[in-house]
């Protein structure tokens, strides 16, 4: 394929077998389809939309249909008037050529613009969080509801700079990687909101040496981790969440 610097990873709600990704900034408006293994599936122009810094991509079932959402987030400047969401139809990958625009959602943060480069999606809350570098490298995450036009600040987080994030498809873990190559999980009780989850201490799981992880994502089952990086030939990694390594 020609990701030559993924900043972003999600499973398919289609197929199992199926992981979409996207490069970081200087790119076209287009995803790419690979399999678990790697392969090439396809390449996907995203119409109508713009690319202006793409920092993460997630999944999730909305409204009945099988949805990915790409975060047009990066702001390293911290001067965009306006960040965005790109609501858009999974490809059939065997019929489709292109990835079609269901929604665009620009928003703004409550206290001015952020640099984000994690989101991830809670289909249960119908909210969308967004974990961003502030001013000072203060740490900080927000909540946008998925009919919302203001991100809100939800908690200032303790951690490493926050590269991407997720949730798992039963609601029950999410996943933030740190600048520092680190993966740490949280774990969502039942009637348990995520802020709550997220403002306990994380558990550490294991990752390969990468030069740039930018992008993360859980299998469809939770059961695993797929990581990318920065490089040619960019990396994949299938990182297996041990069962005798009790989950918090």
């Amino acid at each position: 394929t020609q990701v030559i610097e993924s900043s972003g990873i999600t499973s398919s709600q289609r197929r199992d077998d199926v992981l979409w990704t996207h490069n970081d900034s200087g790119d076209t408006p287009r995803l790419f389809a690979i399999d678990t293994a790697g392969r090439d599936l396809g390449t996907f122009p995203v119409e109508p939309a713009q690319a202006i810094d793409w920092e993460d991509i997630a999944s999730a079932t909305l409204d009945g249909k099988p949805c990915l959402v790409v975060a047009d987030t990066g702001d390293n400047p911290r001067q965009r008037d306006h960040a965005t969401l790109y609501i858009v139809g999974e490809p059939d990958i065997a019929t489709d050529r292109v990835a079609r625009v269901i929604r665009s959602m620009d928003f703004t943060y409550e206290d001015g613009p952020q640099n984000c480069e994690g989101l991830a999606v809670a289909p249960d809350e119908r909210v969308f969080y967004l974990a961003s570098r502030g001013k000072k490298y203060e740490r900080k995450l927000y909540e946008l509801p998925f009919t919302g036009t203001v991100a809100r600040l939800v908690m200032k987080l303790e951690l490493p700079h926050v590269t991407a994030m997720d949730i798992s498809r039963d609601g029950r873990y999410a996943v933030m990687l740190t600048e520092d190559n680190t993966a740490l999980e949280y774990r969502c009780e039942p009637g348990e909101t995520w802020p709550r989850a997220f403002a306990r201490a994380p558990r550490t799981l294991p990752l390969p040496e990468a030069d740039q992880a930018e992008a993360i994502c859980y299998s469809p089952d939770g059961d695993a981790l797929f990581v990318t990086s920065e490089g040619l030939p960019c990396p994949l990694w299938r990182i297996e969440i041990l069962p005798d390594s009790p989950r918090p």
